[in-house]
Protein backbone atom coordinates (compact mmCIF):
# COMPACT_ATOMS: atom_id res chain seq x y z
CA UNK A 1 0.00 0.00 0.00
CA UNK A 2 1.19 3.53 -0.75
CA UNK A 3 0.84 6.50 1.58
CA UNK A 4 -1.48 8.09 -0.99
CA UNK A 5 -3.78 5.07 -0.61
CA UNK A 6 -3.81 5.42 3.19
CA UNK A 7 -4.14 9.19 3.56
CA UNK A 8 -7.16 9.54 1.32
CA UNK A 9 -9.02 12.17 3.34
CA UNK A 10 -8.49 14.52 6.26
CA UNK A 11 -10.01 12.09 8.77
CA UNK A 12 -7.07 9.72 8.19
CA UNK A 13 -4.39 12.36 8.89
CA UNK A 14 -3.08 13.75 12.16
CA UNK A 15 -0.36 15.99 13.53
CA UNK A 16 1.95 15.72 16.55
CA UNK A 17 1.76 11.91 16.74
CA UNK A 18 2.78 9.12 14.39
CA UNK A 19 -0.74 7.72 14.70
CA UNK A 20 -3.87 8.10 16.81
CA UNK A 21 -6.76 5.81 17.66
CA UNK A 22 -10.50 6.53 17.68
CA UNK A 23 -10.13 8.27 21.05
CA UNK A 24 -7.43 10.60 19.74
CA UNK A 25 -4.71 8.88 21.77
CA UNK A 26 -1.22 8.38 20.38
CA UNK A 27 -0.63 4.78 19.25
CA UNK A 28 1.92 2.90 17.17
CA UNK A 29 1.74 3.60 13.44
CA UNK A 30 1.51 -0.09 12.61
CA UNK A 31 -1.05 -0.96 15.26
CA UNK A 32 -4.48 -2.31 14.47
CA UNK A 33 -6.07 0.46 16.54
CA UNK A 34 -4.50 3.30 14.50
CA UNK A 35 -7.11 5.33 12.63
CA UNK A 36 -5.14 8.42 11.51
CA UNK A 37 -1.46 8.94 10.74
CA UNK A 38 0.98 11.77 10.28
CA UNK A 39 3.05 11.76 7.11
CA UNK A 40 5.92 9.81 8.70
CA UNK A 41 3.60 7.49 10.59
CA UNK A 42 1.96 6.67 7.26
CA UNK A 43 5.39 5.79 5.86
CA UNK A 44 5.89 3.27 8.69
CA UNK A 45 2.41 1.81 8.14
CA UNK A 46 2.72 1.54 4.35
CA UNK A 47 6.38 0.59 4.00
CA UNK A 48 7.32 -1.96 6.69
CA UNK A 49 10.44 -2.83 4.68
CA UNK A 50 13.32 -0.56 5.76
CA UNK A 51 14.69 -0.16 2.23
CA UNK A 52 11.35 0.80 0.66
CA UNK A 53 10.55 3.15 3.54
CA UNK A 54 13.99 4.74 3.23
CA UNK A 55 13.47 5.44 -0.47
CA UNK A 56 10.03 6.98 0.10
CA UNK A 57 11.29 9.01 3.05
CA UNK A 58 14.24 10.30 1.02
CA UNK A 59 11.91 11.46 -1.75
CA UNK A 60 9.67 13.28 0.71
CA UNK A 61 12.53 14.80 2.69
CA UNK A 62 14.32 16.04 -0.41
CA UNK A 63 11.28 17.87 -1.74
CA UNK A 64 10.10 19.23 1.62
CA UNK A 65 13.56 20.53 2.51
CA UNK A 66 14.00 22.06 -0.94
CA UNK A 67 10.58 23.74 -1.05
CA UNK A 68 10.07 24.66 2.59
CA UNK A 69 13.56 24.53 4.10
CA UNK A 70 12.36 22.28 6.90
CA UNK A 71 12.64 18.71 8.04
CA UNK A 72 9.56 16.64 7.16
CA UNK A 73 8.59 16.21 10.83
CA UNK A 74 8.71 19.95 11.43
CA UNK A 75 6.84 20.82 8.22
CA UNK A 76 4.15 18.17 8.81
CA UNK A 77 3.33 19.46 12.30
CA UNK A 78 3.32 23.19 11.53
CA UNK A 79 -0.06 24.88 11.99
CA UNK A 80 0.11 26.21 8.43
CA UNK A 81 0.53 22.74 6.88
CA UNK A 82 -2.82 21.41 5.69
CA UNK A 83 -4.01 17.97 4.67
CA UNK A 84 -4.43 19.31 1.14
CA UNK A 85 -0.72 20.20 1.03
CA UNK A 86 0.26 16.76 2.28
CA UNK A 87 -2.10 15.02 -0.12
CA UNK A 88 -0.80 17.01 -3.09
CA UNK A 89 2.79 16.13 -2.18
CA UNK A 90 2.23 12.40 -1.76
CA UNK A 91 0.34 12.23 -5.05
CA UNK A 92 3.04 14.21 -6.84
CA UNK A 93 5.80 11.93 -5.53
CA UNK A 94 3.74 8.74 -5.92
CA UNK A 95 4.54 7.50 -2.44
Amino acid sequence: MKVSELLTDKSKWTKNAYAINDMGESVGAGGDDARAWCLLGALYKCYPDDKERGIARYKLASVIELRYGKLPTVWQDEPSTTFEMVRELILELAV
